[in-house]
């Protein structure tokens, strides 16, 4: 597949933040379209873009960069980036098929528009996502807030270790931790959205959820452990798991594979039954 650019389509108003949406894709009869909710720290460019781009062939797909701004020192809540997502389903993506893709954070925003609107979804996939907050998450996101209100440098490298698997740390050629680290900038937008990771509980919504759904987890998750992936598959009635090698930064990780498990689930989302666990054939 020839990777396709996904530029800024616009702006929505949404409670008084500007969101900007991105569209693009090749459309297809009764293919349908993605739409990409993206996690902590990120923006659909940076987590999505890539991934989109190699699916923009087969549909059209849509993404927007959530705003986490707050006024008067309110705390970022849930339901104000689930507003987000759900205003660019009602006013930018058409009727049609559509499969709701979410990372980390993003995929704790999905999940909760697809309970909340279920109309609205007719695939689900949930990528490094979980259901409520543990403790070994409760334990990172506690340091990380002491190193963020310190100023310490070593946030960035504490973010890193976390961020990418152990394997693909070990992997990386020499200097490329430190220049990936390098670019690890946090801000008090980060420090919002971490503030809502640790607040996380949408464990009584998964049994609303209608849509075909697909879990994804990752077997050197340090960020939101495996076990925490799994309690989704295990709440959502029509869901199925698939578990990637990889940490957190699968969609770095492993770009290929995850795009190769959305294009299937996407094109065929009943190629493999509710409850079963997809045979993971890269090692």
């Amino acid at each position: 597949m020839k990777p396709f650019r996904i530029d800024p389509a616009g702006h929505l108003e949404v409670s008084g933040r500007k969101v900007t949406y991105y569209e693009g894709g090749k459309e297809q009869a009764g293919a349908g379209q993605l739409v990409f909710v993206h996690g902590t720290s990120g923006t659909f460019p940076e987590h999505f873009g890539e991934i989109a781009s190699l699916l923009a062939p087969k549909a059209k797909v849509y993404g927007l960069d959530m705003d986490s701004s707050t006024s008067d020192g309110a705390a970022l809540e849930l339901a104000d980036l689930v507003l987000q997502v759900e205003t660019l389903l009602d006013e930018v993506v058409p009727s049609g098929p559509t499969t709701l893709v979410g990372y980390s954070l993003g995929a704790v925003v999905a999940a909760a528009v697809a309970a909340r609107r279920p109309e609205a979804v007719d695939q689900l996939v949930l990528i490094a996502g979980w259901a409520a907050t543990g403790q070994q998450q409760r334990l990172f996101n506690r340091v990380w807030a002491d190193l963020w209100s310190s100023g310490s440098p070593a946030l960035s490298t504490y973010m890193f270790n976390h961020f990418f698997g152990g394997p693909s740390q070990d992997s990386m050629p020499p200097g490329m931790a430190d220049q990936i680290i390098q670019t690890l900038t946090m801000t008090d937008v980060v420090a919002r959205q971490m503030d809502l990771n640790d607040r996380i509980d949408i464990t009584d919504e998964l049994a609303r959820i209608q849509a075909r759904t697909l879990v994804i987890g990752c077997t050197h998750d340090q960020l939101v452990p495996l076990r925490q992936t799994k309690l989704l598959f295990g709440g959502i009635h029509d869901a199925r798991f698939q578990e990637i090698t990889a940490g957190h930064a699968v969609i770095y990780e492993r770009t290929a594979e995850l795009v190769r498990s959305l294009d299937h689930f996407h094109s065929d989302p009943t190629r493999h039954p509710a409850g079963v666990t997809i045979p993971n054939l890269v090692a």
